[in-house]
């Protein structure tokens, strides 16, 4: 009989269709090298005549070459009867299965047995699960005389194997199918991936391995009699959709090639799923059927963002494909309560934290009835993101506007001397005389990075704007080039900034008194709507502003005034914002895109590099404080 680690090797070089090296499989299994090189000796013996050669190639590893599918399967099965994990997560995995699905306690030696390991350890591994079982509403039942056990409602069961199993090696080993072979995932997978083709519709192969995973679970719920319940009315509904039509193919391909068969309602549960997976593949072209509830979420959503924050996304198509083929999926999740509550996307409120508040503020219609994870939002914020950067990367080249007293005389030399020397830096160049320059100062702020005054009347627009002869000289041609180029970047952001705003607390306090002696600091140098703190609070609610690295960064939920500055609390001590440690508070009033978008790049890059956030922290002084961060 072979031992554990044989097996999870067997395992491993079944999975590979080439050599796999003895520092990988080392590495994989957390053991020695030389451990592996052992068992590879023996394996290489024990598979003769069981239908298998373990093919060693020098500088490239071993390859496991099946030669009698029937005679292996007859080995590797048996032995492979009483699998347990390996590793402590597969452990945990397999404890988690093992309880949930179980209708009696089970006894802890006995589970201390199945597993080769001490009752103590294993009363460790349980303890463990609490927070998981916690946050998925199951209760961990325990009896002095019988044991342990899980229970909860059907659909939380589910979706905790789902979530906390769906990475783990060889889960299906775990699940005591009575009908499952050590291929079943793959062949379940396949089977899945060939009716999406066939019926058109399109989901990433992520999706489509998760979906394989609930498809496994609904086989062992439905075999151990813990059937899913749906209501009658939503049953109906399902039965006329396409995916039900792909989950009913699955289910006939299932029944002739596994002798396995789901009733109609676990087949209906997985076309909740289904529904739930549609992703976009490319960005060209709408890949979901648009529902009238989607339109009215996408439109909703950016309303929110520029009611809120000023900032529109209506005009950019490519964004709005790739929502709604996002958002067609997510209401299906919100509706069956599905939320993504684990993402590959770890960090993106770090990374994109701009993206990240406008995406919280523009879904934020949806808390009156429902509390959207931070996943979910994490998705959203990852579509604005991208459209942020394509702006980024067309503005790099920015539109000047010129105001000057003669347009006729000055056009074409001006235009052809500036085309000539800065083409890199230029997109487009208009013209404008006073009066029109004086009747479109909004116009100038938004859509212009640059404004040269070739007059002698004085101006003012948030957009910088030079003094420039009507004959623009070589020594300006520079001029205009270190402006265009953000040469000045310091001096143009500094006024957002005052040593008058700098808080240093060295006693202990809460995220209340610092929110409060902000608004009330901010307030003594600026008038500010009564409803400013009440504004911080609630945006507070609607998702915590603590971004990691021990900043925090409160605002407004709404811009209510047009006073621009960044007010800073340096704390002694770190506090507990919500979750996480804090001791730099940014409180931010920053009504001007172009300036919070500065502010919240640099941020990003404190996030990203625990160093910068340190230097931040160990600064003794505003003076301090205010050259670390602009060194950033």
């Amino acid at each position: 009989m072979i031992d554990n680690i044989e097996k999870q090797i067997l395992l491993k070089l079944m999975k590979s269709s080439d050599y796999v090296s003895s520092k990988d499989l080392a590495f994989a299994l957390n053991i020695s090298e030389k451990t592996v090189l052992k068992y590879l000796n023996i394996l290489k013996s024990e598979l003769q005549g069981n239908g298998a050669a373990l093919e060693v190639k020098h500088g490239f590893g071993s390859y496991l070459a099946i030669t009698d599918q029937e005679a292996f399967n007859s080995y590797f099965g048996d032995e492979t009867t009483d699998e347990v994990p390996f590793t402590k997560e597969g452990r945990k995995a397999y404890v988690l299965s093992r309880l949930i699905n179980t209708e009696d306690y089970i006894n802890i030696y006995d589970l201390a047995d199945e597993l080769y390991v001490s009752p103590s350890l294993l009363r460790l591994t349980i303890k463990s699960l609490a927070d998981i079982t916690d946050s998925y509403h199951l209760t961990i039942q325990h009896s002095h005389s019988h044991g342990y056990r899980i229970t909860g409602e059907e659909k939380d069961l589910r979706h905790c194997l789902t979530k906390e199993c769906k990475d783990v090696e060889n889960f299906n080993n775990y699940m005591l199918f009575s009908n499952l072979k050590y291929d079943m995932t793959t062949q379940v997978s396949s089977i899945i991936a060939k009716a999406l083709e066939k019926h058109a519709i399109m989901i990433s192969e992520d999706a489509i391995d998760s979906l394989t995973l609930h498809v496994l679970i609904s086989i062992n719920r439905h075999e151990t009699a813990n059937s899913v319940e749906m209501d009658g009315a939503i049953l109906r509904k399902l039965r006329s959709s396409p995916e039900f039509y792909v989950m009913k193919y699955v289910n006939r391909q299932m029944s002739e090639n596994l002798g396995i068969q789901l009733p109609e309602v676990e087949l209906a549960y997985l076309t909740l799923h289904l529904n739930g997976k549609q992703r976009l593949i490319a960005h060209e072209h709408i890949q979901v059927q648009i529902s009238d509830d989607a339109l009215v979420f996408y439109n909703r959503l950016l309303r929110n963002i520029y009611q809120t924050a000023n900032v529109s996304f209506f005009e950019d198509d490519e964004l709005r494909i790739s929502l709604l083929n996002h958002i067609v999926p997510f209401i299906n999740r919100l509706n069956n309560d599905l939320q993504i509550t684990k993402s590959s996307l770890v960090g993106i409120k770090s990374q994109f934290p701009y993206a990240y508040d406008l995406a919280v503020i523009g879904l934020s219609f949806l808390n009156e009835d429902y509390e959207i994870t931070s996943a979910e939002i994490g998705y959203f914020a990852l579509h604005l993101a991208l459209s942020m950067e394509k702006r980024k990367g067309n503005s790099e080249a920015g539109n000047i506007a010129i105001i000057c007293d003669e347009i006729s005389g000055l056009y074409n030399m001006t235009t052809y001397k500036l085309n000539k020397n800065l083409s890199d830096l230029i997109s487009t160049i208009k013209f404008f005389n006073v009066s029109e320059a004086r009747k479109l100062s909004h116009e100038m702020a938004n859509n212009y990075q640059l404004v040269l005054n070739t007059t002698s009347e004085a101006f003012t627009f948030d957009t910088p704007i030079l003094q420039v002869s009507s004959f623009i000289t070589d020594k300006e041609v520079e001029m205009i080039r270190n402006a265009l180029k953000n040469s000045s970047e310091s001096d143009s952001f500094s006024s957002l900034f005052s040593e008058d705003l700098f808080l240093s607390i060295r006693e202990n306090t809460s995220k209340q008194l610092i929110l409060k002696k902000l608004v009330e600091k901010a307030s003594q140098i600026y008038a500010l709507p009564d409803s400013f703190y009440t504004s911080v609070l609630e945006r507070e609610q609607l998702e915590s502003t603590e971004y990691g690295n021990r900043i925090a960064i409160p605002h407004p939920l709404k811009i209510e005034t047009d006073n621009e500055f960044i007010c800073i609390a340096h704390l002694e001590k770190p506090i507990t914002w919500d979750k996480q440690k804090v001791q730099i508070v940014f409180l931010i009033s920053l009504p001007n895109h172009k300036k919070i978008e500065w502010f919240m790049d640099k941020i990003s890059t404190i996030l990203a590099n625990e160093e910068a956030s340190q230097s931040l922290i160990s600064a003794k002084n505003y003076r301090e404080f205010m050259d670390s961060f602009m060194k950033i």
